[in-house]
């Protein structure tokens, strides 16, 4: 319920009411003895808070705080917060921008997801010395003077956010132990110098975009089995990149990448090829796989020198992000997976193609928004459940009432589309 900026003096839940979820961001005259006597299971989790002065907010040990936002508020209740005894501890509160000198969580309570996000008097003596299982995954520590914060070995320091942050402990981080590694670790914009990865170490899905400084050495070298799938590299120059031939590089984001090392990207010899790869604004040109070619989920949008030839002889090829493109090039065959496509924005589709494609998948979260469809004329049987047509023009509303799949239009989008319902 969003009660954002309203005055909410005539609500007055009961106890036994789920009260979870509120956004009282903005709100005046807030009920805080209602919300103090809760009694519901879900207790606060994902109440926003955010901006409001906590004077008379007292919550009971008992209730969640799991997702409390609390960004920006005053007179925190911080007896009160350290009190709690739910299994949930500090489960994704958000306690940006904050003065924290009264936080003291105990060492064994939960802070995963906890965003500390430029707070101030960080009680980070407390922090190290937690022992949840949990440690901080998902933490966001972006943009926070990280002086006095040294994380034991053993601490799980995955998916947490250090972007813009300063005076990281990069020994400690060096150091882990935890099974987790660096998995979809932020350290986008940093100075990595001091950075040094052990080879073993899963660095999978870890954000290294605009960063300097990147020890290129010891990311070549890794040998964890996950690989560097998923890793984003944005706007990096990677001269220096040289990925083994069997590791996993699926997922890449390579958006305004420069000095792409194809030649050992074309070698590749993992199964997942390139797909789900991000190489918008980026130059293909040197592209020409000898191995394995999976196109599946490559983002496409801006990117130049598509390797058409290439890509039109791929097998799938589903979820292809081309938006922007000319596809004049473009040549699917009858069988290839076209469903889930994006041609927003597209020029020259092969609609004459498109039309023929007898591919089980067909049509399903194929975006097709803004296009002029005229030539679009797709089988009677295919699917089109999430299709999106929204802003579509000259819809082919007799095929599409013709459809006998049994899938119909679930979850299609005909918003601002021209024509009328089917």
């Amino acid at each position: 319920m969003n009660l954002s900026n309203l005055d909410v003096s005539a609500f007055a839940p009961t106890a036994a009411k789920a009260i979870s979820g509120i956004n009282f961001s903005g709100a005046t005259n807030v009920p805080w003895a209602a919300l103090n006597a809760t009694t519901n299971v879900f207790g606060y989790r994902d109440m926003n808070l955010s901006g409001q002065n906590l004077a008379s907010f007292s919550p009971p040990a008992a209730r969640t705080l799991d997702g409390l936002n609390l960004s920006g508020c005053t007179n925190v209740p911080w007896a009160a917060i350290n009190a709690t005894t739910h299994a949930d501890g500090y489960l994704d509160m958000n306690f940006t921008g904050l003065d924290m000198t009264g936080f003291n969580p105990g060492s064994a309570k939960q802070i995963r997801g906890i965003v500390l996000k430029g707070s101030t008097n960080i009680p980070w003596a407390a922090i190290n010395a937690n022992t949840h299982a949990s440690g901080l995954v998902y933490a966001d520590l972006s943009n926070t003077d990280l002086t006095g914060f040294s994380p034991p070995p053993a601490m799980n320091i995955s998916r947490t956010n250090f972007s813009g942050s300063t005076n990281l402990p990069w020994a400690a981080i060096n150091a882990t132990t935890n099974a987790a590694g660096y998995v979809q670790v932020n350290f986008s914009g940093l100075d990595l110098s001091s950075f040094n990865p052990a080879t073993t170490k899963d660095i999978s899905q870890i954000n290294i975009s605009g960063a300097s400084n990147v020890p290129w050495a010891a990311i070549n070298a890794n040998s964890h089995a996950n690989g560097l799938g998923y890793m984003n590299l944005s706007g990096l120059d990677l001269a220096s990149f040289n990925p083994g031939t069997g590791k996993d590089l699926m997922g890449i984001n390579y958006t305004n990448t420069t000095n792409i090392p194809w030649t050992a990207i074309n070698a590749n010899t993992h199964p997942s090829g390139i797909g789900a790869s991000d190489f918008s604004g980026a130059s293909m040109s040197g592209y020409s796989p000898a191995g394995t070619d999976l196109w599946a989920g490559v983002d496409l949008s801006s990117a130049t020198n598509v390797p058409w030839v290439t890509l039109n002889a791929a097998g799938n090829i589903g979820s292809i992000n081309f938006s922007g493109q000319d596809l004049a090039s473009w040549t699917p065959g009858p069988t290839m997976d076209v469903h889930a496509d994006n041609f927003t924005g597209s020029t020259n589709v092969p609609w004459a193609l498109i039309n023929a494609n007898t591919n089980i998948f067909g049509f399903f979260n194929t975006n097709f928004s803004g296009q002029d469809l005229a030539a679009f004329n797709p089988p009677t049987t295919l699917r089109f459940d999430g299709a999106n047509f929204s802003g579509a023009k000259n819809i082919p509303w007799a095929a599409l009432s013709a459809n006998t799949h049994a899938n119909g239009f679930k979850d299609a989008n005909f918003s601002a589309g021209d024509g009328s319902c089917i």
